[in-house]
């Protein structure tokens, strides 16, 4: 199904602070499907707190025990907005997924101008692979990066990369594909890894 996102309202003319440097803010999306009409949501609603407030995109925490959290229940529904005020919090490094490269770029300067470890995982779409899985293995292993804000634009991209991760550490397909819908995935089955 081929999708076409229309933007309503002016992109932001300046850095704020907060992941959206170079994004656009899709909160007023109207999603357009191929036959040229609007898609309505029909899919089981969003976990609770995954969405990053006042902004486009989703966050999850991987917690120094190694457990992934929505983003919003790591922070007791504080809005944290900024990355100063995440480093505020205890949070040591932040990794973007399927950011754009400009974006990034921001996010590293503002993330590691606080000694806080940047790192991004380019990922399109669906389309997740073995190295990426295993370079998301590498961080998670490593406790000195813990607690970690990992950010998306597609909450499925989290829950997906979450199960993809969960099941190269060993656990069964089923526990992980409901881990991973915990955190956005939205099948109910993965496609072998590449």
């Amino acid at each position: 199904m081929s999708l076409i996102l229309v933007f309503a309202g002016a992109l932001p003319a300046s850095a704020c602070g907060w992941w959206g440097d170079g994004e656009q803010d899709d909160n007023d999306a109207i999603v357009i499907g191929a036959d040229g009409r609007p898609v309505t949501e029909t899919e089981t609603p969003l976990p609770t707190g995954l969405k990053v407030p006042g902004r486009s995109g989703y966050g999850m925490v991987v917690q120094k025990n190694g457990q992934a959290i929505p983003y919003l229940i790591a922070v007791d529904s504080q809005p944290l907005n900024s990355i100063g005020q995440l480093y505020k919090n205890g949070f040591l490094a932040v990794i973007d997924l399927g950011i754009n490269q400009k974006a990034a770029g921001y996010h590293r300067q503002e993330t590691q101008s606080l000694g806080m470890k940047y790192f991004n995982i380019p990922i399109s779409g669906t389309k997740i692979d073995r190295t990426q899985v295993s370079r998301l293995g590498k961080i998670f292993a490593n406790k000195a990066n813990l607690p970690i804000l990992v950010y998306a634009m597609s909450a499925d991209q989290l829950g997906r990369i979450w199960a993809y991760y969960r099941m190269s550490a060993g656990m069964g397909e089923l526990a992980a594909v409901q881990e991973g819908q915990e955190l956005g995935l939205s099948a109910k089955v993965l496609d072998s890894l590449k």
